[in-house]
């Protein structure tokens, strides 16, 4: 006889009854009930037993982590472990489905691929394979949604490394509910894991996210898998951000760049030429900072305009940055430079669409808002990081001489940065301005 239970939407929590909150993430009318069907008559249920093994005694292979050939892809996963278990999501259109064909075209050069296609039949695989000019002859597809049926063809073929496009479309029989639902993507996911954990092969997952930003279904499949990577966009949508929010066998802090081309997703070769403008005459309102994602130190160029405002309430604008933060400089440099902004409107553009929550941007900020109210040119090979405390000071931030260093390799010949209290390393061909307060940064830029 089937079994009915309660899943609650939000956070998986299971239940026997209806209830109208759930006591694990306090959410309302959050529970919806699914059918568990009882397993076909006469099949056999595996009665062995696992013993504990002494840690010592358990082989592993360094070697046994391969590479995919994408650089920019394994910079942010830092490598493939046997048997380990990948969630790529992002929201529909981004571009999932082209990174992971692409990434299974790489793999299918030294190893036997299986790329279970879901979504779209082989024909339409097939057809965006031939424009991204992938067909490896050991990528095999797969048209499959039955659970039971991928895991049997699993264990006859034996493929090197698995993909599934994805999660969502995967159902079990033994679940009465549609696929997509709580029930069915948990199941799906811990059997496809479980298997491929024992056989070691690397699964690849994509996932789709709700209209909230987060990976669809309960929370618990994020626990299930050794690693979450997310795919997102710039606002503008020129270029594809590849972020790790969990990797069990590597860094987190690493990130990813691409662009979508016509032969599909191609990483940025020049990362540090990618943000920046180059001016081929002085300008005002405009200052480099040099962004840290991960460990990768790139410039990315900060503009600022104060032109005096026809209305009462002048209006304050910025792309790229928090608005708070920015009102928060104007009133520091208010107080410490003796300025007046009351009168001004200011604009502030992060370029290239970036988005930069770092508070290390205060001080470029500061100094391309002094430079275009005073109206006096920016020095074009000057670039400058620090966190403002609101009494004017210039904090230090974090991996201050790895930004100074990567700045001075591409050629920048001046950089303002916190004065630590450390005795910084010289760098050759940079000269470094260490300062305590955004009055002898100014002074150190435009010899206020």
């Amino acid at each position: 006889m089937p079994k009915t239970f309660f899943l609650c939407s939000s956070c998986g929590y299971k239940t026997s009854k209806w209830l109208g909150k759930c006591p694990e993430c306090d959410s309302w009318n959050s529970f919806i009930e699914e059918i568990e069907n009882p397993p076909a008559s006469g099949k056999q249920v595996s009665t062995k037993i696992i013993s504990p093994v002494s840690i010592e005694s358990v082989p592993y292979d360094e070697k046994a982590r391969f590479f995919t050939g994408i650089p920019e892809f394994d910079r942010v996963l830092g490598g493939i472990v046997e048997g380990q278990a990948i969630l790529l999501s992002g929201e529909p259109g981004i571009g999932k489905s082209t990174l992971v064909l692409g990434i299974a075209n790489k793999i299918a050069e030294k190893k036997k691929v299986f790329y279970v296609n879901g979504e779209e039949s082989n024909s339409q695989v097939k057809l965006r394979a031939r424009r991204m000019k992938t067909e490896e002859k050991n990528l095999y597809l797969f048209s499959e949604n039955k659970l039971d049926n991928i895991i049997h063809v699993l264990r006859t073929e034996k493929p090197d490394a698995l993909f599934v496009d994805s999660i969502q479309t995967l159902f079990s029989e033994r679940y009465a509910s549609l696929p997509g639902s709580l029930v069915q993507i948990r199941e799906s996911c811990h059997e496809l894991v479980q298997f491929c954990k024992s056989e070691n092969i690397p699964l690849f997952l994509v996932g789709h996210i709700t209209k909230s930003g987060i990976i669809a279904g309960p929370k618990i499949v994020e626990h299930m898998v050794d690693t979450v990577l997310f795919l997102e966009s710039d606002s503008r949508g020129n270029y594809r951000i590849l972020r790790s929010l969990k990797n069990r066998f590597a860094a987190v802090d690493e990130a990813g760049f691409f662009t979508m081309e016509e032969n599909g997703m191609e990483g940025i070769q020049n990362i540090s030429c990618a943000f920046i403008f180059g001016h081929e005459n002085s300008a005002s309102g405009v200052s480099l900072y040099p962004h840290l994602e991960g460990n990768r130190v790139f410039p990315v160029e900060i503009q600022a305009l104060a032109v005096p405002s026809q209305f009462n309430y002048p209006k304050r604008t910025a792309d790229g940055m928090d608005t708070n933060r920015l009102f928060m400089l104007i009133a520091i440099m208010e107080k410490s430079l003796k300025v007046n902004f009351s009168a001004h409107d200011v604009y502030v553009n992060v370029t290239s669409g970036l988005k930069v929550k770092d508070p290390s941007l205060d001080l470029s900020v500061i100094l391309a808002l002094y430079s275009s109210l005073k109206d006096k040119p920016s020095p074009l090979d000057t670039a400058a990081f620090g966190e403002a405390g609101l009494s004017g000071e210039v904090r230090p931030v974090q991996k201050a001489e790895k930004r100074a260093q990567e700045m001075a390799r591409l050629g920048i010949k001046s950089i303002v940065l916190p004065h630590s209290g450390k005795t910084l390393k010289s760098i050759e061909n940079a000269r470094l301005l260490p300062v305590k307060t955004i009055t002898e940064a100014i002074s150190a830029v435009f010899d206020f």
